[in-house]
This record gives structure tokens, C-alpha cells and sequence, in this order.
């Protein structure tokens, strides 16, 4: 599986977490790249579908989500499948809690054959309902 699908796996939207542990995005990196994205797109407001949103906090990094989406991702290429459910049926709160996440609301967005974060970023702003858990307002991380 390419770097971009496992970016793309890796954004997990979430909120309210009692256990979170943040890391300010201050870096450009690979594991970033996609959440800066989304977090320039927060900061401008966009209309997703028919429904406006305005501007909006920023997402922080938080290392279980990613060790979360990245199970998912080794998950989706060693069985060869490309969905939100899991092999074994677990959906991404399963696998959050799995990894000590504790949460009360989730998203996921996933992709697969972007060429690069921006224009994964701009696929799921062009899904009505990808777009709207990039700009749900409740969502912190």
C-alpha cells in the first residue's frame, strides 16, 4: 500500500478525548502533511454540500489515533480490502479503544489513489459528507 493510502487512513476525527495526548503540528512531515491540509481548509470555512462552515479551530496530532489508523491501514493491505469496517468487523472506535483512545464522538476518512495530500484533502472537501467531518467544529483531533 502506498504512503498516500496510509496518510489517508490515518485521519481520524475526534473530540473530547479524556486521555489525549497532543502534539502541536510544527513540523512538516509525512505523518502532517494531511492534517495541515485539512487545517488550512478549517481555517477558510468551505460549504460541504449544502451546508456552510465557517472557520474553525484546528485539529492537534494525537499519536494513538494514528497508531489506530495505522492498524487499520496493515489491516486493509494484508487482506486486501479497502473499507471503514475492519477483517474482523471492528469499526474506528473499536480499534481507538483498542489502543487506550478514549473517546465520545469519531470520523474517519480514508482514501486510496491521491497523488498527493492536497489532492486528498480536495477529495473529500468534494464529498458532501467526507467534508463535513473535516469541518465538524466539535472535532479537536
Amino acid at each position: 500500500m502506498s504512503k498516500l493510502a496510509y496518510l489517508s487512513s490515518l485521519l481520524a476525527f475526534c473530540c473530547c478525548s479524556a486521555q489525549s495526548e497532543q502534539i502541536a503540528l510544527a513540523d512538516k512531515t509525512i505523518q502532517t502533511a494531511i492534517v495541515e491540509e485539512v487545517n488550512a481548509l478549517r481555517a477558510q470555512g468551505c460549504t460541504c454540500g449544502d451546508q456552510y462552515y465557517g472557520k474553525t479551530n484546528p485539529l492537534v496530532w494525537n499519536d494513538q489515533l494514528e497508531a489506530a489508523a495505522e492498524l487499520h491501514t496493515r489491516d486493509m493491505e494484508q487482506n486486501g480490502f479497502f473499507d471503514h469496517r475492519g477483517s474482523d468487523g471492528s469499526s474506528a472506535g473499536d480499534r481507538m479503544r483498542r489502543v487506550g483512545y478514549s473517546w465520545t464522538a469519531y470520523g474517519e476518512n480514508i482514501g486510496w489513489g491521491y497523488t498527493d495530500e492536497a489532492d486528498v484533502v480536495l477529495g473529500w472537501k468534494n464529498s458532501p459528507g467526507h467534508c463535513r467531518l473535516m469541518m465538524d467544529p466539535s472535532f479537536k483531533e
